[in-house]
């Protein structure tokens, strides 16, 4: 309730905390990593035109896997974009993926947030670790030692970061403000 807090306003944490909403659309980013077009309004389209008019009224957007690979143009060190030529495409026109989604938010009176995946580890299924984690795995959780896919989360969790080592708390800080 913190992030909804800090956007609602109000004096005291009990009168910012009032807030009701009815329901929350969350989008994990999937629309714009795999765009097959360089086309955002085909993207909005997909994941929020549907939303206008609804109960919805907000939505959490996730723009990244993890905080080495996202779907918006970084210039942290490490961070690199992890999507379809489409994206690619789009972000070299100069398109900015996460602005176009909170402007049509905006503009359909849906309130949005960007919302984190503190240690995802989708990366560990497909052993693509994006750069920050390819270039310190000593900050990972684990290793890619096994030769087969996970069956499990308890499998899969090798490649989450490891928040004791404060460069990671660091790089996790420098995502967040930035976007």
């Amino acid at each position: 309730m913190v992030l909804a807090a800090a956007v609602t306003g109000g004096d005291c944490p009990a009168e910012r905390n009032t807030k009701r909403r009815r329901l929350i659309y969350n989008d994990d980013g999937g629309a714009l990593k795999h765009l097959s077009k360089p086309e955002m309004n085909a993207c909005l389209d997909l994941r929020l035109a549907g939303l206008v008019g609804t109960q919805v009224d907000t939505v959490f957007f996730c723009g990244h896997d993890d905080f080495a690979k996202v779907f918006y143009n970084s210039k942290l060190e490490g961070v690199e974009i992890n999507g379809s030529e489409g994206l690619k495409e789009l972000l070299g026109r100069g398109v900015d993926p996460l602005n176009e989604i909170i402007d049509f938010c905006h503009r359909n009176e849906l309130e949005i947030f960007y919302s984190c995946r503190m240690n995802d580890i989708h990366d560990s299924f497909d052993r693509q670790l994006g750069k920050f984690k390819r270039d310190h795995p000593e900050w990972l959780l684990g290793s890619p030692d096994a030769k087969y896919a996970p069956k499990s989360v308890n499998e899969a969790i090798w490649s989450s970061l490891d928040f004791a080592v404060p460069e990671v708390r660091e790089h996790v800080k420098q995502c967040i403000r930035e976007v």
